[in-house]
């Protein structure tokens, strides 16, 4: 299990801080700190969640992260989990990244195998690519990079796709079954992130009109 944390100040300047650091904070609920884990097994994840003070349904829902996608309205605290692509390396791979966001702190979890956050936004352009100083603001820029990320990839299968059919016309012998069938499945993979979403985001807008649940993540998302 890997852990990462984060500060984030008025300048929206994201910088990494010291583990013991980032639990004071988020206890005494002082400035906006953000933890990243990493491939957690249930017994380690448990007792960090200790750490931070989450209990109750928040912390089970924690534990149980990778199987529970969906969108989950608590009364202090909001957590959903959002479906993503594996690594490039496993084009049928689908994995999960969870949020548990409260006004001054957030916490992602994801497999070792999902989309890598810091390698899809720098640290170092913090300034650019955040809406505010804020939690809702955080949540909004990683699920906008999570999805188009996907958005960009069928992309990516789509051309791949179109070369093949170009080859077939050309050549029919030259396109195998095991070919087609492996362009179907990660279509299908690819179908099914994407789907799964779209309920993510829709149930996420809904609620904040309704309960402001997430402060202004709905704002963000229909202005982008």
């Amino acid at each position: 299990m890997k852990t990462y944390c984060y500060k984030l100040n008025d300048k929206l300047e994201l910088t990494l801080c010291d583990y013991i650091i980032a639990t004071e904070s988020i206890k005494k609920e002082d400035s906006i700190t953000w933890i990243d884990i990493q491939g957690f097994e249930k017994d380690l994840l448990e007792k960090k969640l200790d750490d931070f003070n989450i209990t109750g349904l928040a912390k089970k829902l924690c534990l149980d992260a990778y199987n529970r996608q969906g969108f989950y309205p608590m009364n202090k605290l909001t957590f959903l989990v959002f479906p993503v692509l594996a690594s490039s390396g496993d084009f049928h791979g689908v994995e999960h990244v969870a949020f548990l966001v409260r006004e001054d702190f957030l916490l992602t979890l994801r497999d070792t195998k999902a989309t890598g956050i810091q390698r899809t936004i720098s640290l170092q352009d913090s300034t650019e690519w955040l809406p505010d100083t804020s939690v809702q603001g955080l949540v909004t820029a990683f699920m906008m990079v999570l999805s188009l990320e996907s958005l960009q990839r069928t992309s990516e299968l789509r051309d791949s796709i179109m070369v093949m059919e170009r080859r077939m016309d050309a050549q029919p012998d030259s396109v195998s079954m095991k070919e087609i069938s492996h362009k179907r499945s990660e279509l299908l993979t690819f179908e099914s992130v994407i789907s799964g979403q779209l309920p993510v985001l829709e149930a996420l807008i809904t609620a904040e009109k309704a309960q402001l649940k997430a402060g202004k993540i709905s704002e963000y998302l229909l202005s982008a």
